[in-house]
């Protein structure tokens, strides 16, 4: 069991699949600056995140499937991910624009093309080696949800987004279709079990409980002494 003293070499054991870039902040936190597909991007529809998997990623940052989703963000439609990008937009009337002429996104599009395309390949190389633990989370509601409440909008006018043990069950099954060893790990908020808490509900299949999980507009709010202890236990269990 590697101890707290070894947080390096802990959170290198993980990957995350999103749904948002606070595991890939948490990894950052304890120096860990390996690159993922998903670590930095966000994925706003479960559906199309298994499509994505499913696929094998296939047609992912196609030139014309890119949109602007914020100042130093694109959203690959086919998916409904969005990565950082050079491509960068201006918000006008309450909506994004890219900046740049078509000619100058093409020239900025390659080279970020061929990056994602070698991310890509090596989410794949580590799902059919079933080398890392993956790890998926899912605020309880979405980002706009979020800022509406920040503004003192009650939360109760929402409907929630918890992650559902069917949701669980099929992104797992999306994983071992690759490598039927692969493990997963899911984080959320479990009011009956104390922070930090891990349990296998199924083989392979790990939950862990956490205070809370950052806001989507701000990843580095995490709480990240619980999620390395959570990565500990986890580490421990799957062995």
């Amino acid at each position: 069991m590697l101890s707290k003293s070894a947080p390096l070499e802990l959170v290198k054991n993980f990957e995350s699949l999103g749904d948002n870039c606070e595991i890939g902040v948490v990894k950052k936190k304890f120096n860990d600056d390996t690159g993922g597909l998903l670590r930095w991007a966000f994925s706003s529809d479960f559906s199309l995140l298994l499509d994505a998997l499913n696929n094998r990623f296939q047609g992912l940052y196609q030139f014309e499937n890119l949109r602007p989703w914020s100042e130093q963000m694109v959203l690959d439609i086919k998916y409904n991910i969005a990565f950082h990008s050079h491509i960068h937009s201006v918000e006008t009337n309450n909506a994004y624009i890219f900046k740049d002429s078509k000619e100058q996104r093409i020239k900025i599009y390659h080279p970020e093309f061929s990056k994602i395309q070698s991310l890509r390949d090596r989410l794949i190389n580590n799902l059919e080696t079933a080398s890392k633990i993956f790890v998926y989370k899912r605020n309880k509601y979405s980002i706009y949800q979020e800022l509406a409440i920040e503004q003192d909008k009650p939360p109760e006018a929402f409907k929630s987004l918890p992650l559902t043990d069917e949701e669980v069950t099929q992104l797992h099954h999306s994983l071992t279709s690759y490598n039927k060893k692969n493990r997963i790990l899911v984080v959320g908020i479990a009011n009956d079990k104390q922070p930090g808490e891990v349990w296998e509900a199924s083989p392979n299949v790990f939950y862990a409980a956490i205070t809370k999980l950052a806001p989507y507009r701000n990843a580095y709010k995490s709480q990240y002494e619980e999620w390395l202890t959570i990565l500990e236990h986890t580490l421990k269990l799957a062995s």
